[in-house]
């Protein structure tokens, strides 16, 4: 089988080739990515718990789903197609904002995108793909900020990416995957810079609750 294709973008978010998925990871360069983000009528958000046998980020607690866009889909089609192959249902997205990312890994893998982050609604429980996905759960964003408070994010400022992006800020909200295992790092979120972008095409937003992070 063909290894999945990334699409190389500029800082404009203008396509300008395609790579293997884990040549651009190793050679760290700036490819396009989009993040779900799943609510409910209560305000909570849904998590996944990564597979233990993950590449890299193992067994931590995200958001709801993640990937790449394949050449040709927009950012909602793809959005549906992972929510679909994770977390086994499909609902309405909307995307409201992206931003630039870039964070290193310790296996030597850098995560350098412009994200796309996408939101909906779905009230039901999800049919995890366990080859994707260990465990899932609703929470709070107040819970889940309070526990980043409880555990915060060691910063190891030598690996911060030496570029000057506009803004740089912690990780994004996560939660331990026990009371036992606090939590040191979101997901593929460890210590990394961003620079806010664009907002989205979109002009309104769904009238849903409103969460406050």
């Amino acid at each position: 089988m063909e290894e999945e294709k990334v699409i190389l973008v500029d800082e404009n978010d203008i396509p300008i080739g395609l790579m293997p998925k884990m040549e651009a990871h190793q050679k760290a360069l700036l490819h396009r990515a989009f993040s779900v983000f799943i609510m409910n009528e209560k305000g909570e958000m849904m998590l996944q718990r990564r597979a233990l046998h993950k590449y890299h980020s193992p067994g931590l607690w995200t958001n709801t789903c993640c990937s790449h866009q394949r050449e040709n889909e927009t950012n909602i089609e793809a959005g549906k197609r992972r929510l679909l192959e994770e977390m086994g249902f499909t609902t309405d997205l909307t995307d409201v904002i992206s931003f630039i990312y870039k964070a290193p890994f310790d296996n030597g893998l850098t995560e350098y995108e412009y994200d796309h982050v996408l939101l909906g609604f779905y009230e039901d429980a999800p049919h995890i793909n366990l080859n994707e996905v260990a465990d899932w759960k609703w929470e709070t964003p107040e819970n889940v900020k309070q526990d980043i408070a409880l555990h915060p994010l060691p910063i190891d400022r030598k690996s911060t990416p030496s570029s000057t992006p506009r803004a740089t800020r912690r990780s994004p909200p996560c939660v331990p995957a026990a009371p036992s295992q606090p939590i040191s790092r979101c997901s593929w979120w460890p210590p990394m810079t961003v620079s806010c972008r664009r907002p989205s095409r979109h002009s309104t937003m769904p009238r849903r609750p409103t969460c406050r992070w």
